[in-house]
């Protein structure tokens, strides 16, 4: 099924590094999900909910969509699941961006209260950016609660910023922070006992 690009929005259905939405496997994906979906909105929210149910939120480096969808079971951290979220949506002409941020969630645990930083994104459907954060599923909704289209899944947030692709060297720090932060680590185990997955 393929949905027509809103003029001067075709950026945003481009493939592009750890976003590989031209992907032969990605775009059969995208279809085989969306199939039932009749409006841009049912796509859009489909892709979401297969996304944040079917990938576990877990603190590993940064792969990309194609590369996360060859872990077997499916898991990656905040910007993996927003790569993949991106690539499905752009593989049948949904506009999509990532918004990165420093947030806070609402949840019991303390390491999670803390302001952090996140990635999530944003579709276009219906002539506005719909905010899709598919990073908090069924799998550790003991820690914070599930995700929903359209919703934000924090309480507080700053340093937003909008944009269409992830730089190599953002990606690069990313994943340097994460082999070394203690409290990347200590999240890491917390997700790990959440999920029940010894992966």
């Amino acid at each position: 099924m393929r949905f027509r690009i809103p003029s001067g929005y075709e950026d945003f259905c481009k493939p592009s590094p750890y976003c590989e939405a031209n992907d032969p496997v990605i775009k059969n994906l995208a279809e085989s999900i969306t199939k039932n979906s009749k409006t841009e909105e049912e796509a859009a929210k489909a892709l979401f909910e297969w996304v944040r149910d079917r990938v576990v939120w877990r603190i590993e480096k940064i792969v990309g969509a194609k590369k996360l969808l060859e872990r077997k079971p499916l898991y990656g951290i905040c910007a993996d699941k927003a790569n993949l979220f991106i690539a499905l949506c752009r593989a049948i002409n949904l506009p999509a961006r990532y918004l990165m941020l420093d947030c806070e969630l609402e949840t019991e645990k303390k390491e999670l209260k803390k302001l952090s930083h996140h990635m999530a994104a944003e579709v276009f459907v219906k002539g506005r950016w719909v905010i899709a954060d598919p990073t908090f599923g069924k799998h550790t909704e003991k820690l914070v609660s599930l995700s929903e289209f359209g919703k934000e899944p924090w309480v507080k947030a700053k340093n937003v910023k909008r944009i269409k692709k992830l730089s190599f060297f953002t990606v690069w720090m990313a994943n340097l922070f994460i082999s070394i932060s203690p409290s990347s680590k200590n999240l890491k185990k917390i997700l790990e006992e959440s999920s029940g997955l010894e992966l």
